[in-house]
């Protein structure tokens, strides 16, 4: 039911089940606007959880450049909640090698949650050799111009772009909850598509950003 319903969802993104442990989407996407390319040793990461740092998660997007401005936007999803052991197993093992981290936040909260989560697990930690987090960049360019540096403030006043019917990040947990205990997937649509959204404008952050003055750690 899942897999069928994804795919009419999400028509021209590729659906796996690997080993029917998890599963994961994959999107092509293009990161808007015409300018620097993206580095391919780049991994945008974003995590949704069930909480606050160091509860379970269920959710890791991630974005891969493999072009100029193009590349993999792929969401490992634990199914339910005994799938989230092999979700981090799955990115530590496919994708923790890639040098830098992009994250926003991710120093405070995507990370910790990630290390402890393994740590429960007894999974080693995967750590980059560089962690960019654009929170701290944005902060540094845009303090006192902006009203604040949420994502969602930068999207719409940096990037130029706003969203329709985005589920607020508060409501992700419940969300989820309801997917797991009524297995109607019309509950993980807009946990998806929030998740994409976010990643499309990490990543188009990190490149004005980047034209600003640079990455910096």
């Amino acid at each position: 039911m899942l897999e069928r319903w994804l795919r009419e969802r999400f028509p021209k993104a590729r659906w796996e089940a690997p080993g029917d442990k998890l599963g994961v989407l994959t999107h092509r996407v293009r990161i808007p606007g015409r300018g620097p390319s993206l580095p391919e040793g780049h991994l945008f990461i974003d995590l949704e959880t069930l909480g606050f740092v160091g509860r379970p998660l269920f959710l890791v997007g991630l974005f891969h450049a493999t072009g100029r401005r193009e590349g993999d936007l792929i969401q490992l999803l634990a199914r339910d909640y005994s799938e989230e052991e092999d979700t981090i197993r799955f990115f530590s093992k496919a994708f923790a090698s890639i040098p830098t981290w992009v994250t926003f936040n991710g120093k405070s909260f995507d990370v910790p949650t990630l290390h402890l989560r393994c740590a429960y697990y007894r999974i080693r930690k995967p750590r980059p050799e560089a962690h960019v987090d654009l929170l701290h960049l944005a902060r540094r360019h845009f303090s006192g111009v902006l009203p604040d540096c949420r994502l969602k403030t930068l999207e719409r006043r940096v990037c130029g772009r706003s969203r329709i019917n985005d589920l607020d990040g508060s409501e992700v947990p419940n969300a989820y909850h309801r997917f797991v205990r009524e297995g109607d997937p019309n509950w993980l649509e807009p946990i998806l598509r929030h998740n994409r959204d976010d990643l499309i404008t990490l990543a188009e952050l990190f490149l004005v950003l980047e034209e600003m003055g640079g990455e910096g750690t």
